[in-house]
This record gives C-alpha cells, sequence and structure tokens, in this order.
C-alpha cells in the first residue's frame, strides 16, 4: 500500500501543472492582448474562429468548386484559405468552447 500511495504522490507531482482550461485560457488573453474580465462576446467568437482556421485541427475541408473535394489530402489544392485543416465540430464544442465556459464560470462571468 505505501508503495501505491508513493507511486501515485510521485504521478500527481509528474502531472502538467496547467490544465487544458489554464492554457486554453491563456491562449485567449494573448489573443485579444486582454485580461479575463476584459474579454468580450466578440474577442471568444473571433478566437474560436482564428483556432478553427489557423490549420490546427485535423479535418481535411475542401470548398465546393475544389477539384480535389473528396481527397484525403490538400497536397494539390490551390486555395490555402479555403482548403484547410479544420476543426471537427464536436471538437470545438467539448474542447475550447467548454473549457473556456468553465475558465470563466472559475471567475464569476
Amino acid at each position: 500500500m505505501n508503495k501505491r500511495r508513493t507511486y501515485f504522490l510521485e504521478h500527481l507531482n509528474s502531472k502538467r501543472k496547467n490544465s487544458r482550461i489554464d492554457i486554453y485560457m491563456q491562449w485567449l488573453k494573448d489573443f485579444c492582448g486582454k485580461q479575463i474580465y476584459d474579454i468580450e462576446d466578440k474577442d471568444v467568437l473571433d478566437f474560436l474562429i482564428f483556432k478553427d482556421i489557423n490549420n490546427s485541427g485535423r479535418t481535411i475541408v475542401h470548398h465546393n468548386a475544389c477539384p480535389n473535394l473528396g481527397l484525403k489530402s490538400l497536397d494539390f489544392c490551390t486555395d490555402e484559405v479555403k482548403c484547410s485543416f479544420r476543426h471537427a465540430a464536436h471538437s470545438m464544442r467539448i474542447g475550447i468552447v467548454l473549457k473556456l465556459r468553465k475558465a470563466f464560470q472559475e471567475v464569476g462571468r
């Protein structure tokens, strides 16, 4: 039992110090250049749009007129804005949006 307790306590110390909530909130504050109490709805929306279009997602999306529509590659796409890696709606909802909501609730907003 002592070995397990020691292992568990060591594991807690080695875990990430910042939670995902802290990380996303810091990204939002850096993005808009404001502190949490000064962030407005528009700032959050702009951040979510930025996160969706900055090629950090894993889902390949082609625009309707792209000749590569249906392919799982962006190699031959000419428009990097319309064809890109995007976030799935579900990952945005349960990932970034949920974490930001919790962060705002923690400070009473």
